[in-house]
C-alpha cells in the first residue's frame, strides 16, 4: 500500500513540475497561478498543497534535487583515486554533463526563475567538496582560484545552454580545460604594445 501511494506521489509531482515548466516556456514564474498550474496539471489545489505551499516553495524542491544531484555526482568523482588533471577534467566534464542531463529544466530555471543564488550554489557545492575531499590541502588563495575557474565554468555553462547547445558536455570540456591550459596566450593577444 506505501508503495503505491509512493509511486502516486512520485506521478503527481512530476506531473507538477512538467506542468510547471510548460507554463514557464509561456511566462515568467512571477505570472503563474497555482489555479493555472493545477489546471495544466490536472491535478486539484487540494493535491498541491499536499506536498507544496507555493509556486516558489515548488520550485524551491526543484532546485534542490538538481542540488542535490549535483553535489552526489561531486562526491563521486571527487571518491576516485585518479591523478588532479583527470580528476580536473572530470569535474569540469560533469558540470556540463549535468546541465545537459537535466535539460530543458536547466534552462527554465537559469532563464526564468532569475535565481542567481541557485547558479552560485554549483560553485559553491564543487568547493566545498573539493575541501572535504582534500582536508587541510586547500588554503585560502587555492579556494580563490578554484572560485574563479567554477564560477567562470558556470557562466559559460549558463551560455551554453542559452545558445541551444550545439556542443557535446565532452568538447565544452575540452575547450575549457584548454582556455585554462594556455590563458596567457589568449590574455597576449591583447598586448598592443
Amino acid at each position: 500500500m506505501d508503495e503505491k501511494r509512493d509511486l502516486r506521489t512520485v506521478r503527481t509531482q512530476r506531473h507538477l513540475r512538467d506542468a510547471l515548466f510548460e507554463l514557464m516556456f509561456e511566462k515568467p514564474i512571477n505570472k503563474i497561478s497555482i489555479r493555472e498550474l493545477t489546471e495544466r496539471a490536472e491535478i486539484s489545489r487540494c493535491t498541491f498543497y499536499l506536498y507544496y505551499d507555493s509556486i516558489f516553495s515548488m520550485l524551491k524542491s526543484i532546485e534542490n534535487e538538481m542540488l542535490f544531484a549535483f553535489r552526489e555526482g561531486v562526491k563521486t568523482i571527487l571518491s576516485e583515486n585518479v591523478d588532479s588533471k583527470t580528476l580536473i577534467s572530470e569535474l569540469i566534464t560533469f558540470c556540463f554533463q549535468h546541465k545537459y542531463d537535466n535539460l530543458p529544466y536547466a534552462k527554465l530555471l537559469y532563464v526564468n526563475s532569475g535565481n542567481q543564488e541557485f547558479i552560485e550554489q554549483y560553485t559553491k557545492i564543487i568547493i566545498e567538496e573539493l575541501c572535504i575531499a582534500f582536508p587541510g590541502k586547500i588554503k585560502t588563495n587555492m579556494i580563490t582560484v578554484l572560485n574563479f575557474y567554477f564560477s567562470g565554468i558556470i557562466a559559460l555553462i549558463h551560455e551554453w545552454i542559452l545558445n541551444d547547445i550545439t556542443e557535446s558536455p565532452e568538447e565544452m570540456a575540452k575547450r575549457v580545460i584548454h582556455i585554462i591550459s594556455n590563458g596567457k596566450s589568449y590574455l597576449e593577444m591583447f598586448d598592443t604594445r
